[in-house]
């Protein structure tokens, strides 16, 4: 009787533990979130600003009907999609940014993932025509966190890829993702054939672009999340390198010793 309740008083504690965890790894997602209040401010403004000077830019056109052209009003329509889209992709990342989520812990094969997250990105790399080279290193050891959230900052970083080599049309576009292990950690290398980074200082802050070179849109919060994410595993996302042939992210993950 007496082992039984503690067990149960020990089972509950560890609950509680739990729950003050996910409240806490919540909490530490919106600790700043009087900057995140003053950012989406500034994020949503711009676009929105934009939209009513291309609204007012086809009432124009509309009204002189004898100068329109199909495309005058093709290109108009498509800077509202696109400027309309990002004020989407905010609020949507805002969601993301602040929602509490259940998250499986358990060992991962990173290969296996990465291979997985390629087979999800497959239709637009065929669509964006970019080439693929993988090299895995088949000796990894394991590493302990949530696939999900693997996935999600794989996906961020090839998306990312994928879009600095087609906004610049670069001749060459490959992608390339390989892995090593040192002393402490799996390392993923994300390498792309893009026009570099410019601003690394900022790179990894809120709402600031993670484009490249020009000054096409960014989403803002993806680097962000996806280093929170990887430094909440005791790891970290860096910028590994960057020049005018392009950028290479490195992801660093403690692995599980077995010894």
């Amino acid at each position: 009787m007496l082992m039984t309740s503690i067990w149960y008083i020990r089972e509950r504690r560890l609950e509680k533990i739990n729950r003050y965890k996910v409240e806490l790894e919540r909490l530490s997602r919106v600790s700043s979130v009087d900057q995140l209040l003053s950012e989406i401010a500034h994020e949503i403004a711009q676009p929105v600003t934009s939209i009513k000077i291309d609204a007012k830019v086809i009432e124009k056109l509309l009204k002189n009907t004898g100068s329109v052209s199909d495309d005058s009003i093709t290109k108009v329509v498509k800077s509202l999609n696109r400027k309309t889209d990002h004020c989407v992709d905010v609020i949507n990342n805002i969601r993301s940014f602040l929602t509490t989520k259940k998250i499986t812990h358990e060992p991962v094969n990173i290969n296996n993932r990465i291979s997985n997250v390629l087979k999800l990105m497959n239709h637009e790399l065929n669509v964006n025509k970019v080439k693929v080279v993988q090299a895995s290193n088949d000796e990894l050891p394991l590493v302990y966190m949530s696939t999900v959230e693997l996935d999600q900052v794989l996906l961020n970083l090839c998306k990312n890829a994928i879009s600095a080599m087609s906004d610049h049309k670069c001749k060459l576009k490959e992608l390339t993702i390989f892995t090593t292990v040192d002393d402490d950690n799996v390392n993923i290398f994300v390498k792309d054939t893009g026009p570099g980074v410019v601003d690394d200082v900022n790179l990894f802050k809120l709402f600031k672009t993670n484009k490249l070179l020009n000054n096409t849109e960014g989403l803002g919060l993806g680097l962000s999340l996806s280093r929170s994410i990887i430094k909440s595993y005791d790891g970290d996302l860096v910028l590994g390198s960057s020049s005018s042939q392009g950028a290479t992210f490195v992801i660093k993950l403690p692995y599980i010793n077995e010894k």
